[in-house]
């Protein structure tokens, strides 16, 4: 597991000349920058995601997700709003590149584009197998540190100082790195890093709202007229 410590030297700052002239003013004491902070432990990185688990019952948010494929150069721009309600009521509404929201509850999952009059309802397993990169990270809401336990740890700082948690599975390390840029104050991510292979998904989360209410209702979808529903539910996903 990549779990380093990344220390800062501080360097002694001289006194400012006209200062020690006076000799009437002490030095100010140095602020502890970011950097300099001790890192979480990995018991600890856990025990922190486990407490902002429990003091979120809703969310709701917007996002910016950038999609770079370093094979070839392309880039892709997805943009949206997330809602979530415990224990696992999600819906995903995307204004960018193409109108389209998802609803789910983590058994079944419901695809609607506006555009196409078209839905699709499928089991959530089955699709978030084959979509699990465009979702990681928001997929999880509410149940960060059960994701982190089934992960190996990496926990570092960037060159702003903010902690960073890269996680990557138990089983096969090198399948995937998912990285969480964590809000030390409370512990959320403010943005999210997905690396498979050469394909990167760069999520920034802005404008969060927590434990407001959220009507029932905004989970739900609700067939609109001429709108074709496709059904490939599992029986085993009922």
């Amino acid at each position: 597991m990549n779990k380093f410590l990344l220390l800062c030297a501080a360097a002694l700052m001289p006194l400012n000349a006209a200062c020690a002239a006076e000799g009437k003013k002490n030095a100010e004491p140095q602020k502890v920058i970011a950097a300099d902070k001790p890192l979480p432990t990995q018991e600890e990185a856990i025990a922190m995601l486990s407490e902002m688990d429990k003091s979120v019952q809703t969310l709701r948010f917007d996002f910016a997700q950038t999609l770079l494929f370093d094979d070839t150069g392309l880039t892709r721009e997805v943009a949206g709003n997330v809602r979530f309600a415990k224990p696992d009521k999600i819906r995903i509404e995307h204004s960018k590149p193409r109108p389209q929201i998802v609803y789910t509850d983590k058994k079944i999952i419901t695809i609607y584009k506006p555009s196409d009059a078209q839905a699709l309802k499928t089991g959530w397993k089955q699709w978030l197998n084959q979509q699990a990169s465009t979702l990681s990270g928001i997929a999880d809401l509410g149940d960060y540190a059960s994701l982190a336990q089934k992960h190996e740890i990496g926990i570092s700082r960037d060159d702003k100082g903010r902690l960073l948690l890269a996680l990557r599975p138990k089983d096969n390390p090198k399948t995937y790195t998912l990285t969480l840029r964590i809000k030390e104050g409370d512990y959320f991510p403010g943005s999210m890093t997905f690396a498979v292979g050469k394909t990167r998904f760069e999520t920034v989360i802005t404008n969060v709202v927590r434990n407001e209410p959220i009507p029932a209702e905004v989970f739900e979808f609700k067939q609109p007229p001429g709108v074709d529903l496709i059904d490939l539910t599992e029986p085993s996903a009922k």
